[in-house]
């Protein structure tokens, strides 16, 4: 696992210098959600009925994306650079290769801890400090989610998770993103909607974000660009949860859906592992399916 810090930060004059986006997963994911992303959101104002202009950006969030190289968690909060400019945020990351990972308990109360230290720092040589410290003190993500939880989890969304399949696969809506409930623990939550869709085929790249505290998050089949990132201040009012929204489903994603939970709640694990030799890594499979149906 690799970690970095970047963003804004009360000891900097401006956008931080990078500490520790030493990976190529690392330095794409700035470029997508920080720079792209973020940055698009800013000049576009696209959060001007949520925030005034030149108000500092509540930022509360995180993030999580998933792919066939691996993952990146990110927490993102509120902050300013020397001069005050308020507008971007203080993003601390970890990016790991094995999706197991993400069964942990230990990733999010861990990225909470480095976020507020680094929120606190009060020079940008204690921040190095800092990141060096993490890096060299990674957490050991071990554990497996319960599968109790998962299928009493699945068993309460039953028919928002037949709702989510209408709405992104082929057979139904053919979206690209849509927005789900969270409960009480939404990172473990995030990561059983992903590995939910992850069952069904539908892509190669997930990604959800979700504001701390709130009930629900926006989850899209891309990674962290401007699109998903345009409603990160949206209420349910103005986005409603997709889980609720009485769509005509028909009989083949009805089908299509229910097997594809039956398999997810069977599985051993939230993530599948390489398929059997000859056959090709379950990945390799979802591209090419996901890339047929595109071109489709």
């Amino acid at each position: 696992m690799h970690f970095g810090i970047f963003g804004k930060q009360p000891s900097a004059a401006d956008h931080l210098e990078d500490l520790g986006l030493a990976t190529a997963a690392l330095t794409a994911f700035k470029r997508d959600f920080y720079v792209e992303g973020l940055g698009g959101c800013v000049a576009r104002s696209v959060w001007s009925e949520a925030v005034p202009a030149g108000a500092p950006i509540p930022y509360d969030h995180c993030l999580l994306t998933v792919s066939a190289e691996g993952w990146v968690a990110a927490r993102f909060v509120a902050s300013q650079d020397a001069t005050g400019r308020a507008q971007f945020p203080l993003v601390v990351c970890l990016s790991g290769a094995e999706l197991r990972d993400l069964e942990s308990p230990h990733l999010w109360p861990w990225l909470e801890r480095q976020a507020a230290a680094a929120r606190a720092a009060e020079t940008t040589e204690r921040l190095e400090q800092i990141c060096a410290a993490a890096a060299a003190g990674l957490p050991v993500l071990s554990g497996k989610a319960s599968a109790a939880a998962r299928r009493a989890w699945a068993e309460r969304n039953r028919t928002g998770l037949e709702r989510t399949a209408h709405a992104l696969s082929p057979q139904g809506a053919g979206g690209n993103r849509v927005r789900v409930p969270l409960q009480d623990d939404a990172g473990a939550e995030a990561v059983w909607w992903i590995s939910y869709l992850v069952q069904l085929h539908l892509a190669p790249v997930f990604t959800v974000v979700w504001r701390v505290g709130a009930r629900w998050g926006d989850l899209a089949l891309t990674p962290p660009a401007t699109a998903l990132l345009q409603t990160l201040f949206a209420s349910p009012d103005q986005v409603p949860l997709t889980t609720g929204v009485p769509f005509s489903i028909s009989e083949e994603t009805r089908r299509y859906a229910a097997a594809a939970l039956a398999e997810w709640l069977a599985a051993p694990a939230l993530f599948p592992e390489p398929a059997a030799a000859g056959a090709g890594p379950f990945w390799q499979r979802l591209a090419r399916d996901f890339r047929s149906w595109w071109h489709s």
